[in-house]
């Protein structure tokens, strides 16, 4: 009997709605995986639980103690694999192929944990905001969830990965209940008022309840609870709520959304910068909220250094060179790099463009030594494109697709682009070169060119 790799664990409670979807969408991952899944319901009274068990002989019925990670607990005693992931119901996994290979090949023994993406979908069910999570961890004795809500596990530092594999979340996606969100918001916030009687100097339960606050618009409450973590850990930038905490200040003084509030902002991250001993990950987001302050300002100089300082300690990250294990506490940044992309390169490219233009971003970006590498090509690409628009009212009919020798594009847009530069200079001579240059890398570009060369050799 081959070793169990992944355990898979749920709890449910009435999700007749979602359940079968969302198993279905685990079933391709659990035939490529050593897998077994392992169902926790919580009181049902629908169908619920005939459903669990047409896809599992592992179905827990258990008693419901408005504990998340006492349930999740039930599940996580009882798994028999090397590692354990957490799915809920109404979470659809998609793009398994990543996660397949992480397992299949044995890439899961390098690390300690990983992390996925969670779409979460509106209540129309089409725009969704991106939450990266960690959600799979290796199995150990001492592995356990914590928090009555908004459960994590109980890892404080390790090794861990970010797969490419997401879930799409419908949880708040209900025409029929637009009051969905809101029940859950205040049944979690609730709860963690109650957790919070019990141990005032839970910083998890403070965050959450700060946080919670901030979404029913209740400023004033949310500032109390963010002031009381700050309290807590008094200034100790090894804490890695201490990174939580500041930025969820940051974060509630930008939201303010006047110049007073969005002055605090900047303040409140200096301050963070100045007790802060290194920059670690959480750094990144807290310097994001700096830039867009500025940026909201119209102080694009100051918002293009913050931008670009976020965007080198994702970098720095990427080559393992910063300090991360608030991580497993704050999670992964939304801002992080994707594929070498992530907004900030925008962010950047939009600050030096209202600074003086394309012209001024490509000496900023391209000819600047201390500017990170991996600018240049996204930013070339944005060059091009802008280049492209104005190149294409000048001269009608050019695009991609009458372009035959794609690789050519840049030196195409090059020399049109300087070109075009020659001609405001009445610098016939070097127009002419230019605009035969263009042509000759390609024959289309030349066919659609060729009678205002024509035209200028005339002059």
């Amino acid at each position: 009997m081959k070793k169990v790799k992944l355990s898979i664990g749920m709890i449910v409670k009435n999700e007749e709605k979602h359940l079968r979807n969302c198993l279905m969408h685990l079933k391709p991952l659990m035939d490529k995986v050593e897998s077994e899944l392992i169902i926790a319901d919580t009181g049902s009274a629908d169908n619920t639980v005939a459903i669990a068990r047409e896809f599992t002989k592992n179905v827990l019925e258990i008693e419901w103690n408005n504990d998340f990670s006492e349930a999740r607990n039930h599940t996580l005693r009882v798994a028999k694999g090397e590692w354990f992931m957490f799915v809920d119901a109404d979470e659809y996994l998609e793009n398994i192929g990543d996660m397949v290979e992480f397992f299949k090949f044995g890439e899961y023994k390098n690390y300690d944990a990983a992390s996925i993406e969670r779409r979460d979908y509106d209540a129309a069910g089409k725009n969704y905001e991106i939450i990266p999570l960690i959600r799979l961890c290796k199995i150990t004795p001492e592995l356990e969830f914590r928090g009555a809500v908004h459960e994590e596990f109980n890892i404080a530092d390790g090794k861990f990965i970010r797969l490419r594999t997401y879930a799409k979340h419908y949880g708040y996606a209900s025409n029929d209940d637009p009051d969905l969100f809101m029940r859950k918001l205040l049944r979690n916030l609730a709860i963690l008022e109650s957790e919070y009687e019990k141990d005032p100097a839970n910083l998890s339960c403070i965050r959450m309840i700060a946080a919670s606050h901030m979404s029913l618009f209740q400023r004033d409450k949310a500032k109390e609870y963010i002031d009381k973590g700050i309290s807590l850990i008094k200034h100790d930038s090894k804490n890695d709520f201490f990174h939580v905490f500041y930025k969820l200040l940051c974060e509630f003084y930008f939201t303010g959304a006047s110049p007073e509030m969005r002055q605090k902002a900047i303040d409140t991250v200096n301050e963070y910068l100045e007790i802060l001993n290194e920059p670690s990950y959480a750094s990144i987001d807290i310097y994001v909220v700096k830039g867009m302050a500025h940026y909201n300002s119209e102080e694009d100089e100051d918002a293009a250094e913050a931008f670009m300082e976020a965007y080198k300690l994702l970098l720095a990250n990427e080559r393992g060179e910063l300090k991360n294990s608030e991580i497993f506490v704050t999670g992964y940044s939304r801002y992080a790099l994707k594929n070498g992309e992530t907004p900030l390169i925008s962010h950047i490219i939009e600050c030096y463009k209202q600074l003086g233009g394309f012209d001024f971003a490509f000496d900023e970006i391209i000819l600047n030594q201390n500017k990170p590498l991996e600018l240049i090509t996204p930013f070339f690409d944005a060059y091009i494109e802008n280049t492209f628009k104005r190149l294409r009212q000048l001269h009608p009919g050019l695009n991609e697709s009458n372009i035959a020798n794609m690789p050519a594009l840049y030196g195409i847009v090059y020399h049109l682009g300087t070109f075009d530069a020659c001609l405001k200079e009445k610098n016939v001579k070097d127009a002419i070169y230019h605009l035969k240059a263009a042509m000759a890398l390609d024959p289309g570009v030349a066919h659609l060119i060729q009678p205002r060369y024509e035209a200028l050799t005339k002059i």
